[in-house]
């Protein structure tokens, strides 16, 4: 399995040096024929790294990692085991912290089924769960180290964003429990709470911040906008002209992807 990743954080020293520590990591892992990839995830797989980051590994393993596959790094870069984690049956993870030096690594492990599964789950079946979408972002930001022809793939999948699944993140971002206020929309238009409305709309153009892992923020930003405006158009036609008019309708905030 060939070794890849060697330019990122070039140009960040803080990412450059932990580069550094995942790549040698990633030599301890190279020859198990259960490993598909390792990746680095996090602020250092992205290159944005600062004097406060630790290191974050994501491997992706053909069957349950064994407790040998999971320490060998720990041992090759003579670091200290601080957290071991059995199988999370919610994450479909284990994980392990160690430090090598002054710097924490953290470990995620998934199997590649998983990983399968959950773009099964988002793609083709529109699913909101916010386990499976992290898992989808990290793949799209991190970095391979291990694998990297397995990776691309699955971003490719990730990629994809279906109309079925913005209707579901809008669907999910409007339930009362979420959207503070828009129960009530049409009273706070028809009594001319204007300052109210201006907030309900300004607040939903900032929804696709709160959906990190899509690939089309912006898109489902937009979306939520849109419904809110067509929610509340019958209560403003009704409202007398001189009070429409003091709505101050700003554009929405929008995520650039």
């Amino acid at each position: 399995m060939q070794l890849s990743g060697g330019g990122v954080g070039a140009g960040n020293v803080h990412a450059g040096w932990r580069m550094a520590v995942a790549r040698r990591a990633a030599e301890a892992y190279q020859g198990n024929r259960n490993l598909a990839a390792v990746a680095v995830a996090g602020s250092v797989g992205a290159g944005l790294a600062d004097r406060f980051s630790d290191l974050e590994l994501d491997g992706y393993w053909i069957g349950p990692p064994t407790d040998m596959d999971r320490v060998a790094p720990v041992h090759a870069l003579g670091g200290e085991l601080t957290h071991w984690g059995e199988y999370d049956q919610d994450e479909k993870e284990w994980s392990e912290e160690y430090r090598v030096g002054e710097l924490g690594v953290t470990v995620s492990n998934f199997l590649v089924g998983s990983i399968e599964r959950f773009l099964d789950d988002v793609v083709l079946r529109a699913s909101t769960d916010p386990v499976r979408h992290m898992r989808l972002a990290a793949l799209q930001r991190s970095r391979p180290l291990l694998g990297a022809e397995l990776m691309p793939a699955w971003r490719a999948r990730a990629d994809a964003f279906p109309d079925r699944l913005v209707s579901a993140l809008v669907e999910q971002a409007l339930a009362p429990e979420v959207l503070r206020g828009w129960a009530a929309r049409e009273a706070l238009v028809s009594r001319g709470d204007d300052l109210a409305v201006s907030d309900l709309l300004t607040w939903s153009g900032g929804l696709g911040e709160s959906h990190p892992q899509a690939p089309t923020e912006r898109s489902v930003s937009l979306s939520v906008h849109s419904a809110l405006l067509i929610a509340i158009r019958p209560a403003r036609a009704s409202r007398p002209s001189e009070r429409t008019a003091g709505v101050p309708f700003r554009s929405p905030r929008t995520t650039t992807v």
